[in-house]
């Protein structure tokens, strides 16, 4: 019998009864006492009668344990009987109570009696650890650890929900984002095989659980984090919430130890990033705002707290999700101009696309690239050429090519044609170049070199992006 732990008092015990009671009659259940009187039954199921008035309450107690332990025995004779609580994380004291006393009795018995629970979610003063740490030390009791689910696993768990093999795009995206967790695995995709871009709502108020019940100043501080992504270090955290490093400390400790956020040697990282997405779709729209322009403008004023070089990438980010175009865009441009310069292609893709993305929120987004539209989108093509994305690239100057302006207008398409070839134009001369100096003819080398500089200085590229010329020749 499976049965859940979740409802009124000695809820599975209930349910596992009333299943026995439908199979065979209260009557049937009734013989397998072996006469002893069944009346304290009645207080899991009607059926049974009326329990005894007056009766000492932990007498009472006692009999109804000792029914139930009756009853298990007896189904065991003539095989072996398997009864399984599960979410004992939600049941009450004297489901807990009746679970020990069973745990103590059923040792020789062929009775085996397994009890789950998501450790994940068993926080340091839940009433159910002391219960586990005596349940382990007793004889018989076996706990095991479950692993999260391997890539295989999953692939195999959602072949049984959907009926047939995934898309392997499905598996990647399910489990880059369940993390190998079956119950959010489950969650995440739907009957026809799409993977839910939010927090399903059958995950929402369970993943928030935790967090309402924490203290108001630790919750506030929560919703801080939840803008700065799965992790955030502690000193920007601390700016962000204005909070000094003693404070922060007292404000998170009890999320830590609720086991909705974790702490390492520098920081604080969310257990599962979709608790922080169920966090943040929670947020009111000014809520969320504001707490991206906390985090954008303490990464301006302190771009060391930003991590690995990566400060520009996220204020652009945070800008625009402040709803501040004009300064996501510029901080876009710069943080592409910065990827490039350490050969961070892929990164400077992301950026460039960002600033597409955002060209026709701000009027002014020539001055602040000194790049048309259609130049940006050549750079983007390069970058994603670059980063072996070449068909993300395509994409971005089919899209371009595909908009012909107001009206009509085919200027910016032409203007994206006269670019690209002008592109295609500068690789020609940086190719030359590279062949020649791999012959050994330098002097020709330089001149090609030149000759590519120069053209590109005529095409207005040269201020966009430095081209690998040889420099050092041609500061000769």
């Amino acid at each position: 019998m499976e049965v859940s732990a979740a409802g009124l008092p000695y809820a599975p015990f209930t349910a596992a009864l009333r299943q026995l009671a439908r199979e065979r009659g209260p009557a049937g259940v009734t013989a397998l006492l072996g006469g002893r009187d069944a009346g304290e039954l009645a207080r899991l199921l009607p059926e049974f009668g009326a329990p005894s008035a007056g009766a000492d309450p932990d007498l009472a107690r006692a009999r109804l344990f000792e029914l139930v332990l009756a009853l298990l025995e007896a189904l065991a004779e003539p095989l072996a009987l398997m009864l399984v609580v599960e979410d004992v994380l939600w049941a009450d004291q004297p489901t807990r109570d009746l679970l020990s006393f069973l745990v103590r009795n059923l040792r020789h018995t062929a009775v085996l009696l397994v009890v789950t629970f998501r450790s994940a979610e068993l926080h340091a003063t839940d009433p159910l650890r002391p219960l586990l740490a005596e349940l382990t030390r007793m004889p018989g009791v076996t706990r095991i650890e479950l692993a999260r689910l391997s890539r295989g696993q999953a692939t195999a768990q959602l072949e049984g929900i959907l009926g047939h093999p995934p898309e392997p795009a499905v598996t990647n995206a399910v489990y880059q984002r369940g993390g190998g967790n079956p119950l959010f695995t489950e969650a995440l995709v739907g009957a026809g095989g799409t993977v839910s871009l939010g927090v399903p709502w059958s995950l929402r108020d369970q993943l928030l659980g935790a967090v309402k019940e924490l203290p108001e100043q630790t919750q506030q501080v929560v919703r801080a984090a939840a803008a700065g992504g799965v992790r955030v270090g502690h000193e920007l955290l601390a700016a962000v919430t204005g909070l000094d490093d003693a404070a922060l400390a007292a404000a998170l400790r009890p999320a830590v130890s609720a086991d909705v956020m974790v702490a390492d040697a520098d920081g604080y990282a969310f257990r599962h990033d979709l608790i922080r997405q169920a966090v943040w779709e929670d947020l009111l729209p000014g809520e969320r705002a504001r707490a991206e322009r906390a985090f954008a403008e303490a990464l301006e004023a302190w771009p060391a707290l930003g991590g690995d070089g990566m400060a520009d990438l996220q204020v652009a980010l945070h800008w625009r999700g402040a709803n501040e175009p004009e300064r996501a865009l510029r901080a876009a441009w710069a943080s592409a101009a910065a990827a490039e310069a350490r050969f961070a292609f892929a990164e400077q893709l992301q950026m460039l696309e960002q600033v597409l993305a955002l060209w026709d929120r701000v009027p002014t987004a020539e001055e602040h690239t000194g790049a048309d539209r259609a130049g940006v989108t050549g750079l983007a093509a390069d970058a994603a050429r670059l980063a072996g994305e070449a068909q993300r690239g395509l994409t971005l100057v089919e899209a371009a090519l595909g908009a012909p302006g107001d009206a009509g207008d085919p200027r910016p398409r032409s203007a994206l044609l006269r670019r690209i070839g002008s592109r295609l134009e500068l690789r020609a001369y940086a190719g030359i170049t590279h062949v020649l100096e791999g012959r050994g003819d330098h002097e020709r080398a330089i001149q090609a070199a030149r000759e590519g500089r120069a053209r590109a200085r005529q095409l207005g590229l040269a201020r966009m992006r430095r081209h690998r010329w040889h420099t050092t020749w041609l500061n000769h």
